[in-house]
């Protein structure tokens, strides 16, 4: 019985490899070689209370395969970033409520997705849509003290409930983490049974500096 073959999304060369990683995943969407060059560095941390895992660690690779899905609108790439951890963020997160951290509605209009609820969905958990921006705060026009303001920028808007569910609050980039911290504190004022962060990216500290405006929401 024949197989498809196989294609990298990145370099397009036939995957040939037999890999531990391609054995109990076979369908990873990238080669040996592009997969190495993301680094895939799993880091879990508790930063405010609440758990922060992240994926990759933000380097010029990682940076440049956000910008062609997001920046370029290649909705191909959407099964990409999370593909090498598939099998385990499903063991980890079983019977979780994603939250996407809120783009501006405008930037999905144009986009024609929602870049981060693409992102995962591989997971193929239920989504809950309760958050919402209401204006295009962009982060990388800010400091420090400026970023902190996001939180007058994001509101809770759902007629259901999270009460008593486990939600993950997922987004691309972790930078200053003022985004998702907000949307943390505002999903835990609303009673779920636990809050915890998910992230593709996170910039260390001597790369924070890099982030360029074609990252923002």
């Amino acid at each position: 019985m024949s197989t498809a073959t196989l294609f990298c999304k990145l370099c397009f060369k036939e995957i040939r490899s037999v890999s531990l990683s391609r054995f109990l995943h076979n369908d990873i969407p990238l080669c040996e070689k592009c997969l190495a060059s993301l680094e895939p560095k799993m880091m879990v941390q508790k930063i405010e209370g609440f758990e922060l895992t992240s994926l990759y660690e933000y380097n010029e690779a990682v940076r440049s395969l956000l910008f062609q899905f997001k920046g370029c609108f290649d909705i191909e790439l959407k099964d990409v970033f999370l593909a090498y951890q598939l099998p385990l963020l499903k063991a980890r997160y079983h019977s979780c409520h994603l939250v996407c951290a809120p783009s501006y509605h405008e930037k999905d209009e144009e986009r024609g997705f929602n870049h981060v609820h693409e992102m995962f969905s591989s997971l193929s958990f239920p989504f809950i849509d309760c958050l919402k921006k209401t204006s295009d705060f962009k982060q990388a026009l800010h400091n420090k003290r400026g970023r902190e303001e996001i939180s007058k920028h994001i509101i809770y808007d759902y007629s259901g409930s999270i009460e008593g569910k486990n939600i993950v609050l997922v987004d691309d980039l972790w930078t200053t983490g003022a985004t998702a911290l907000c949307c943390a504190k505002l999903l835990k004022t609303h009673h779920p049974k636990s809050v915890r962060i998910l992230v593709m990216g996170k910039t260390m500290p001597h790369t924070e500096t890099e982030e360029n405006m074609s990252q923002e929401k």
